[in-house]
């Protein structure tokens, strides 16, 4: 049996260096040739699952745009169902009349009869939903498939980051001084990962705010709906058991606010790219808070209950209450529609990132060969993965 190399994990490379030779120890234990191909088949992992990510955000959008069409599908079946059921039956009697005439009384009818035409509309919905049904579940095994691919791919395409690191320690040993075309390569190669770390970061932001944002709107719906349930339809001062329901709510507008708060702590850094029209209502927000009902609490129940205007304030603030709320809901819908843009932005930055450096050990390569015949040719076209087809 043929021995098989070692893997990357098992090479000795945190070790320092070789007393006999001064030499990194990766150079002498993991073979020259090896290196540089394990670097192009990891890269080639990498280019895959990008094409691979690429095609399952496009799926998943039409994911959403079919579950979008089924509910709608729902609807509308449901409500011809409903009319069904409110319609009441029609019969008709047929006294001695030749073939011909039934048939075209018949045919008449079933124009003009309400129920039938109601009846063909419904089969009609059942299976315009069902193919849809159909199509949802193809589409999900698809997305499901890509997922199974991505993973696969994704442990080769690990390594990438570093052995690049242990590619660009190697060539700065053999060849400490490198020609300029090197040199710009490498300047380049630096924007390139500024672009690509400053994506990143806009993206693990914009994925955080959208479930700190989603969050807070789900307890703030729910604080309005304990202080509409309390309320009623009257305003009250309400008793001891009013009071406890209040408090109730003020608890959840808490946990709203802290949700809004780091929302708009990770949303700061990117004002920029926020529109006008959600700039207000973050802004609106972030004066506002979500805290309206601790301050209606301690406005009934405090000291100052019986003081002139309170009343006054105290709808003012149920008022503000709606407002922020549809603030919050323009700036929860901006965020989750705003995520796929930024992350599409990423795969961007991230392809010029590794275009950069695939160029770059394209001149590494001449310039070590150029300083030392220690490594093998290299030939990025022979270290490939296998690449898996897709639906």
């Amino acid at each position: 049996m043929d021995q098989q190399p070692p893997s990357f994990s098992e090479s000795p490379i945190q070790n320092g260096l070789d007393s006999e030779h001064d030499l990194p120890l990766y150079i002498n234990n993991v073979a020259n040739d090896e290196l540089w191909h394990r670097w192009a088949t990891s890269d080639r992992a990498n280019q895959r699952i990008m094409e691979l990510e690429s095609a399952l955000a496009e799926l998943e959008s039409k994911l959403q745009s079919q579950t979008k069409e089924i509910e709608r599908s729902k609807q509308k079946s449901s409500n011809i169902f409903s009319q069904l059921c409110g319609t009441p039956v029609r019969t008709q009697s047929f006294i001695r009349l030749d073939v011909v005439s039934v048939v075209k009384r018949v045919r008449s009818q079933s124009e003009s009869n309400p129920r039938e035409r109601l009846q063909r509309e419904f089969y009609s919905a059942i299976e315009a939903e069902t193919a849809a049904m159909r199509q949802l579940d193809t589409l999900r095994d698809t997305a499901e498939s890509l997922r199974a691919q991505i993973q696969s791919n994704s442990f080769t395409a690990s390594e990438a980051d570093q052995l690049f690191e242990i590619l660009k320690a190697t060539v700065a040993h053999y060849t400490p001084n490198g020609p300029s075309h090197t040199r710009i390569l490498e300047d380049d190669l630096v924007r390139l990962q500024a672009s690509y770390d400053k994506a990143q970061k806009v993206l693990t932001d914009l994925e955080r705010a959208r479930i700190t944002v989603q969050h807070a709107h789900h307890y703030y719906s729910m604080t309005l709906k304990k202080l509409d349930d309390v309320r009623g339809v009257a305003f009250s001062w309400g008793g001891a058991v009013t009071k406890i329901k209040y408090q109730a709510a003020v608890e959840i507008a808490i946990k709203a606010d802290t949700c809004l708060k780091e929302t708009i702590r990770v949303l700061e850094p990117h004002l920029s790219t926020i529109p006008k029209a959600v700039l207000v209502d973050f802004e609106e927000l972030q004066t506002m808070g979500l805290l309206q009902a601790s301050e209606i609490y301690t406005l009934m129940y405090g000291a100052e209950r019986d003081a002139p205007g309170v009343s006054k304030t105290i709808k003012l603030l149920f008022q503000d209450q709606e407002t922020a709320f549809v603030s919050l809901t323009r700036l929860a819908i901006w965020v989750q529609e705003r995520v796929p843009f930024v992350a599409a932005d990423l795969r961007m930055a991230r392809a010029g990132r590794d275009g950069g450096r695939r160029n770059l050990i394209i001149a590494w390569k001449a310039q070590v060969q150029m300083g030392t015949d220690g490594l093998p040719n290299f030939d990025s076209a022979t270290a490939t993965t296998e690449p898996t087809s897709y639906g």
